[in-house]
């Protein structure tokens, strides 16, 4: 509040100059258009209102101090209009306040909402990418695989869909703890990051399972990316209390198309192959063509 008494002393002290540089002061009562009176009274009492609720509504700093001045400024400037219906003569110092004021205060004013407007798109983004992240691995969400995978299916370029699953990861919960597996799914996610271009998107579906979109990619380069993947997971040792060590594999199907697929029916067939690799032994890429 103390915002508030600073914002009436100075109002105050720059009506009672702008008032002594007068001579004479002041018109007679009938001389007194009160119905401008009014008008402008209650545009300054509105004025010095918003700079009240000001300190109620959560903004950052920079766009407070905007906000605050330019109010500050159209208010002193519209209480000068309202003096100004009382006197015979403005001076030089009113003139000058009613001159400046209100043009610096919608300067700050319109400074302070670009700033809130900025402010809020930032917020806004950042939101929609906390929609679409997964917490634990920083990778795009399940939602967000939908979204894309749906972009993709419906493409004519050469692409693939990888779907991804840690080897016997129930196991190293049960024998290592849920924090232990934690981390093996954000080696796999780190592991992933690396073996992918930066045009590639990568994804936790839910679990220990993982999914990737590769555009413009033929079969040959999928299942290098594939082993790159694998071998960069395997080889990765996580050391327990005790100094011993363990490392976990993944298997992964592939499903790759060139032509407008179902995104339903392309995710199905690279879980086919997923499967598929499963029973192979695990630790294993299975590729299968998308007609």
């Amino acid at each position: 509040m103390r915002h508030w008494y600073t914002l009436v002393l100075f109002i105050l002290v720059a009506s009672g100059l702008s008032t002594l540089s007068l001579e004479p002061p002041f018109r007679s009562w009938d001389e007194v258009i009160l119905q401008d009176v009014y008008s402008e009274a209650i545009i300054s009492i509105l004025l010095c209102i918003w700079v009240v609720l000001l300190h109620r509504i959560k903004l950052t700093r920079s766009v407070f101090w905007m906000l605050y001045l330019g109010f500050t400024c159209m208010a002193l400037g519209a209480l000068e209009d309202v003096e100004d219906e009382f006197l015979l003569e403005e001076g030089a110092v009113s003139q000058a306040i009613e001159n400046v004021a209100s043009p610096i205060g919608m300067l700050f004013i319109s400074i302070g909402l670009y700033l809130w407007g900025s402010e809020q798109k930032r917020s806004r983004q950042q939101l929609q990418k906390l929609s679409e992240t997964d917490a634990l691995t920083g990778l795009g969400n399940r939602a967000s695989f939908n979204h894309h995978l749906e972009r993709a299916a419906s493409g004519e370029k050469q692409r693939a869909l990888l779907f991804l699953d840690i080897d016997n990861f129930k196991q190293v919960n049960d024998t290592h703890g849920h924090a232990r597996g934690d981390q093996v799914i954000q080696q796999l996610a780190l592991t992933m990051k690396q073996c992918i271009r930066e045009q590639d998107l990568a994804f936790r579906y839910g679990g220990e399972e993982f999914a990737i979109l590769l555009e413009g990619t033929h079969p040959r380069a999928v299942e290098l990316v594939a082993q790159r993947i694998m071998t960069g997971f395997s080889s990765h040792l996580f050391t327990l209390e005790n100094q011993q060590t363990f490392s976990c594999t993944v298997s992964i199907g592939i499903a790759h198309t060139q032509n407008p697929v179902k995104a339903d029916a392309w995710l199905d067939t690279a879980d086919q192959a997923l499967y598929t690799a499963k029973e192979r032994g695990k630790d294993r890429a299975v590729l299968k063509q998308q007609s």
